[in-house]
């Protein structure tokens, strides 16, 4: 029977079908790594903090309503 599949199915046949099959694969593999790459991004938006703008650290001290600005907090603000 087996001689028989095989004389009907020409060479060229036979590298369609395994060139059929590794493209399903690949496909099948791509998949499965988009959709992990997918999740790595929805997790590291869900995890994403998100900064305050740069004066709301920054107090007001005075009854004026002066800003002192140290040194200190203005370098802590630049290294966020």
């Amino acid at each position: 029977m087996k001689l028989v599949i095989e004389k009907v199915i020409d060479s060229k046949a036979r590298k369609l079908n395994n060139t059929m099959k590794k493209f399903t694969t690949d496909v099948a593999l791509l998949k499965a790594e988009n959709e992990d790459l997918r999740r790595t991004i929805r997790i590291e938006r869900s995890r994403r903090r998100r900064d305050k703008p740069l004066f709301n650290d920054l107090e007001i001290n005075d009854e004026i309503k002066r800003m002192f600005f140290s040194s200190n907090k203005i370098q802590t603000a630049r290294d966020r």
